[in-house]
């Protein structure tokens, strides 16, 4: 909303600056000297999830926004007829905070709550560099501007949290309100930077002679470098300032001409009244369900319960050339571990169970003392890593060091073994492969330490899962701003927003974590807002979608047909490149047969990882999918392979990319 209203506030200054034009005298096209000082409003766009190998449980940073100052000075250049030649150097600061928001179910004391995590990366940086402008005079001292800025960067750092806002009450697994806290440059970051110019100035003379001049002006810098070169973060700017220009040639041509009197015997128009533009405006709402689209009719949100099987990866991956465990490793002092259950990650994703796995081996192996462990250390065996077997031996003893300090494991059940390359290497020549080389790996004597976390919750599905909105205006003025509101009860739900006329179709995608969001009964309210550009608004009556909520307790209590569990299973540990199922897999899908009954549905749907050809990883994991339905004997199970079209985890860290070789099941067993 702030954005769009600044776009309406720069297109009413250029509106203005026309209008005014035409009654002042033509500006000066002579060569002249500048100095300039701007306030910048910085806005970022980024498309990530956290910094390169900062830790962070951010879902995704999208938007910035922050202030800054740009000053330089420069040298104006007529070009002949209309255009002007703009050279000058400048300085400016690109400051700005991104924040993101994130919603999760909890469990407090028994009662399912939303709280709400604000992720926060204050970025800080500014640059050197050198504009070209080319300028175009419309009309009197109204000029349009557009051009280039290239710059060097200076100063690139940042500093990072992550705040529990909701509940009042409570913390995160460090015992505080605050987590992620680091500070220091930001990785891969750009020393060099390119952004197009373009905006409007108005050039006013200060003395008689219109030698000295003040040149008003508002341009938007759009960056198209990034500010990291491994991130998708790109910092763009409105600059609204003033120049102070002094003419190297002036002479009596300069002075502004003064106006024409009318000729005293013609009389005055007298203005008529003016009929007020036709503005109308309606709203209505569709559902899309499987391609088809009906009305409304009602929204239900529905509780299954839910079985997630967690696999585990038994690999630790370290950093080049490193043999200190990485940060994202859940670690623990001694005197937490008697605290530490595995079976408390029923609301926690596979990524998150994976970062405990030092606890989860180290309670398992207490757990059962008769197990023994084998730690392989690996590494790239390219660059400083090649034929450094001490630096392999060094990570596997630090894994061992963390079991036998913290978790009391006895030394004597684990032994250490140290090689090149893994038995089971990924592809060597990329850099994602020699990163998953860099490995310590994870053998037992017997199959317990491994065995997959199960997760039992709650899941909600919304039907219709797309909810189109359809806005109708009319507006003989033209449209201005619209906005589209959507709340349930008093609260926001989603809005829409724009410049111009919106689109035919809007479309609200309702997915699990907007079921969170409709936990109440009340209807969905929704209406549109419109201004054209004369200032008129109107609002549309406001329309509603009834909500039912259909609970686990309400279909008990009923006995509701059509009731269902929902069980999830993932396979993991393909090889690179490899289809078959391993014996580790063959259990897994031993268990998963077992726990099939008569009347479930079964989809299995294969995925790979970002690395090879989309069209071959497509095959590849449709292969896996097969490869699956045959070990559960499941000749009518829906089988579909999506390559990595779909990205299921952050594929720029290694055990991502591992997860991301995965066949997941989903197995819907109906109770009545």
């Amino acid at each position: 909303m702030k954005h769009e209203q600044r776009n309406i506030s720069l297109l009413t200054l250029v509106l203005i600056l026309v209008s005014a034009s035409t009654a002042l005298g033509q500006a000066d096209m002579k060569p002249s000297f500048t100095l300039f000082g701007a306030f910048n409003h910085n806005m970022h766009v980024a498309n990530f999830r956290a910094l390169p190998s900062v830790p962070s449980c951010c879902p995704r940073f999208e938007y910035g926004h922050g202030t800054g100052l740009s000053a330089g000075a420069g040298y104006d250049l007529p070009l002949g007829g209309p255009f002007m030649l703009t050279l000058r150097t400048s300085f400016s600061t690109h400051d700005a905070i991104l924040r993101a928001t994130e919603n999760l179910p909890v469990d407090v004391h028994g009662t399912r709550m939303l709280a709400e995590i604000d992720h926060f990366i204050h970025a800080h940086f500014s640059s050197l560099g050198i504009e070209s402008l080319l300028a175009y005079r419309i009309r009197g001292g109204l000029f349009l501007n557009t051009g280039i800025r290239a710059a060097v960067v200076f100063g690139a750092s940042y500093e990072q949290h992550e705040q529990l806002v909701r509940p009042e009450s409570g913390t995160f697994e460090n015992d505080r309100r605050v987590r992620n806290e680091f500070s220091g440059d930001i990785p891969n970051a750009s020393r060099l930077t390119a952004s197009i110019l373009g905006g409007v100035s108005y050039d006013l003379p200060l003395d008689r002679a219109g030698r000295i001049r003040a040149v008003p002006e508002l341009l938007y810098a759009f960056g198209v470098t990034p500010v990291a070169t491994t991130l998708a973060w790109n910092a763009h700017a409105i600059r609204a300032g003033v120049s102070l220009k002094y003419l190297l040639i002036t002479g009596p041509e300069n002075l502004p001409e003064p106006p024409r009197s009318a000729p005293s015997q013609v009389a005055p128009t007298l203005p008529q009244p003016l009929r007020k533009p036709t503005l109308e405006a309606t709203i209505t709402a569709m559902a899309i369900h499987e391609g088809e689209e009906s009305d409304v009719g009602r929204i239900v949100v529905e509780e299954f319960v839910s079985t997630n099987i967690h696999p585990l990866l038994p690999y630790v991956f370290f950093e080049d050339n490193s043999a200190e465990i990485p940060v994202r490793y859940v670690r623990l002092q001694s005197e937490e571990t008697n605290d530490f259950r595995v079976n408390e990650f029923h609301a926690a994703a596979t990524l998150d169970v994976y970062r405990n796995i030092l606890n989860i081996v180290g309670q398992r192996l207490r757990e059962h003392p008769s197990s023994k462990l084998t730690l392989v250390g690996c590494n790239t065996d390219q660059g400083s890593e090649i034929g450094n077997i001490e630096l392999s031996r060094a990570r596997a003893l630090a894994i061992a060091g963390y079991l036998s300090d913290v978790w009391g494991i006895d030394p004597g059940r684990m032994h250490v073994v140290a090689r090149g390359l893994p038995k089971f290497p990924s592809i060597v020549s990329d850099p994602d492969g020699m990163a998953e080389n860099r490995r310590v790996e994870l053998f037992c004597s017997d199959n317990m330490l491994f065995q997959p976390v199960s997760a039992v919750s709650v899941e909600r599905r919304i039907s219709p899962p797309e909810i189109v909105f359809v806005p109708r205006i009319l507006s003989e003025a033209g449209v201005a701003r619209w906005n589209i509101h959507v709340h349930q009860g008093g609260r926001k739900l989603t809005s829409f927003s724009g410049i111009g006329m919106p689109p035919q179709r809007l479309s609200w995608q309702l997915q699990e974590e907007s079921a969170d969001l409709l936990s109440e009964s009340h209807d969905i309210v929704f209406h549109c807002e419109v201004t054209d550009v004369v200032g008129q608004t109107v609002q549309t009556t406001e329309a509603s979608m009834p909500v039912e909520q259909i609970t686990i307790r309400k279909k008990r209590l009923e006995t509701a047909p059509g009731d269902k569990e929902i069980h999830y299973y993932s396979l993991i540990l393909f090889d690179y490149d490899k289809t078959e199922l391993d014996q580790h897999n063959l259990a897994i899908a031993r268990r998963i047969r077992e726990e099939i009954r008569s009347g479930s549905v079964i989809h299995i749907t294969g995925f790979t990882d970002r690395i090879g050809d989309a069209e071959y990883n497509v095959r590849i994991s449709e292969k896996r999918a097969k490869n699956t339905a045959n070990a559960l004997g499941a000749a009518s199970a829906i089988v579909r392979g999506l390559g990595n079209t779909v990205k299921l985890l952050d594929n720029d860290i290694p055990e991502g990319r591992m997860y991301s070789r995965t066949v997941r099941i989903r197995v819907e067993t109906p109770l009545y």
